[in-house]
């Protein structure tokens, strides 16, 4: 919160950090579980794919759904 950060100095003119503290409003935050580190290989496969490669999304995803769900063994 801003109120929090006026009391520490310099803060309020730092404008990189002044910027951040405005992202926090609407920033949504990420899971700390675990699990969640097996999501990054199959996501960034999967964006990479369809930028890159041209896979379609559709396809894409459920390669990356599948390859998730591997890692966390999850698979049946």
């Amino acid at each position: 919160q801003s109120d929090l950060l006026a009391d520490i100095e310099g803060v309020n003119e730092n404008q990189l950090l002044m910027d951040m503290a405005d992202q926090l409003l609407t920033s949504i935050p990420m899971p700390t579980i675990p699990q969640v580190t097996y999501y990054w290989g199959p996501g960034e496969t999967m964006l990479i794919d369809v930028w890159n490669n041209g896979v379609a999304p559709a396809v894409a995803a459920a390669t990356a759904e599948a390859s998730y769900r591997t890692r966390v063994g999850l698979s049946s």
